[in-house]
């Protein structure tokens, strides 16, 4: 079931913005059959500003957003379409240091770090043997 909360674009997009969507609906087929994930980095691609927008506006908001804190702030997002995320990185400074489509079940940043886990274990350990 598509899950449509917004989506803000109506209309024709560029044909670079439609060149990369093309290529983001191949990636969520590879992801569903294969389980392959993969990012795209807007900052790496040859689009100006107002395709940029474009394309997030097209993309829309699904149902699922999350705001990390570590090293900086980190906005992440689910598009209208599920399997499609845009994750944006800011630094302390809050200027944009990044800003990804990732093609996942879930983005990276959002997972655990086996280490954190670790110390989550221990600490849970400690307490509960001092209570």
């Amino acid at each position: 079931m598509l899950r449509r909360r917004t989506n803000k674009m109506s209309g024709r997009v560029s044909g670079a913005v439609e060149a990369i969507l093309n290529q983001l609906s191949g990636d969520l087929e590879r992801l569903v059959k294969d389980g392959i994930q993969t990012a795209i980095d807007l900052r790496t691609l040859p689009l100006t500003d107002p395709e940029i927008i474009q394309l997030i506006a097209f993309l829309g908001e699904g149902e699922v957003s999350a705001t990390v804190n570590a090293q900086g702030r980190s906005d992440v997002r689910e598009t209208v379409y599920p399997g499609l995320w845009l994750v944006t990185h800011f630094d302390g400074s809050e200027r944009q240091q990044g800003q990804l489509i990732e093609v996942t079940d879930i983005p990276e940043i959002l997972k655990t770090q086996r280490a954190d886990a670790l110390a989550g274990q221990q600490a849970l350990s400690k307490r509960l043997a001092t209570d």
